[in-house]
């Protein structure tokens, strides 16, 4: 199936190369699928990804996954640089109205980010609904590992992003998104960091890109953060009563943040859950359960403000929302004090429900 899904890609990026790109045939063209930046001592490494320029609908079944793409690395000072070394190094016409996914270093200046951001979201031959994410040993290495689930010309992250199931939190975020994000000086993009371990790529962080620069949060940060930001998805939480392990499933939360007339923030979390391993539990360990989720939830909503406090960023765009009644132009920070309360409910445990 995931054959026969890639030769229909690939056929209908073959029409409509053929009949959307001027005088140009696809054999003469360079379809960029992903670009990748670096930091290295040269200054800055672009990596571009492109399908096999052998790949065909036939070849699709014999051609091992690691052979669908083929990437070229080259120097740049800025994005057109780049795209004028790589125009120069091959014998195609580049064209860059497919890209999928920008993968950025999150050891990156914050400025150099801004301003690739802003270059990609003015340059019109460039999709802005592509993703982008940062990407972890490298940007580069993240970008060349090849998952089985995907055949070209779909890169895997583009699908993995596409697919609001797959993955929680939901992280993911398009390059005109996370521009949008930067408009004013006080707001904070948030972006996925994809990680590659064991030979998979996994996406369970996210990294803020604000006034002082990209900070890279936690797991538990992370938690706290798709929390506030209504952005969990259908995930999973564990908690211990002793010595035993309750995993809570298909855990649904929606959080108010308020600010506050006094300048504190108040965040309401209403959540509930089920425990579906085990039983039969009796009402005390379902109540236990409860109180315990109910705490963990808090403890990484608190991490997250904390961590906003800390690195003086407003992802939630609190201070945003308090300015249109305070008046003056918003400050770039959360308020010291925040109040977190989190009520959860066990909607359904082993045998007892």
């Amino acid at each position: 199936m995931r054959r026969v899904r890639a030769a229909s890609a690939f056929l209908l990026l073959c029409l409509t190369l053929l009949t959307g790109c001027g005088p140009l045939s696809i054999n003469e063209q360079a379809i960029v699928l992903a670009v990748s930046l670096d930091p290295d001592r040269a200054g800055w490494r672009w990596t571009f990804m492109f399908p096999n320029p052998t790949l065909t609908p036939s070849s699709e079944a014999s051609i091992h996954t690691s052979q669908e793409f083929s990437v070229l690395s080259v120097g740049g000072a800025t994005f057109g640089d780049a795209v004028d070394a790589v125009q120069s190094a091959i014998d195609r016409k580049v064209f860059l109205g497919l890209c999928q996914v920008v993968v950025l270093n999150p050891r990156l200046p914050a400025e150099m980010v801004r301003r690739l951001l802003t270059t990609l979201v003015r340059t019109s031959a460039f999709p802005h609904r592509a993703w982008v994410t940062f990407g972890e040993p490298t940007a580069s290495e993240l970008l060349t590992t090849t998952m089985p689930e995907e055949a070209a010309p779909t890169v895997y992250l583009a699908a993995y992003f596409k697919c609001r199931d797959c993955h929680s939190p939901a992280s993911e975020v398009r390059i005109w998104e996370a521009w949008d994000s930067l408009v004013l000086p006080s707001r904070t993009a948030v972006l996925p960091l994809a990680s590659r371990a064991q030979g998979r790529v996994m996406v369970q962080r996210v990294a803020w890109l604000g006034p002082n620069g990209i900070q890279v949060l936690t797991p538990s940060e992370t938690q706290g953060w798709a929390i506030l930001a209504n952005r969990l998805g259908q995930g999973s939480v564990s908690v211990f009563s002793g010595a035993e392990r309750f995993t809570v499933r298909r855990v649904s939360l929606h959080s108010q943040v308020i600010p506050q007339s006094n300048g504190e923030i108040a965040v309401n979390v209403l959540g509930t859950g089920t425990i579906d391993e085990g039983g039969p539990y009796t009402a005390s360990q379902v109540a236990l359960v409860q109180q315990r989720v109910a705490d963990e939830l808090a403890s990484s909503c608190m991490a997250a403000l904390h961590a906003m406090q800390r690195n003086r960023v407003d992802p939630l765009a609190v201070a945003t929302r308090r300015s249109w009644t305070d008046g003056g132009f918003p400050a770039p920070d959360v308020p010291a004090h925040v109040a977190v309360h989190v009520q959860f409910r066990v909607v359904r445990a082993g045998y007892l429900y």
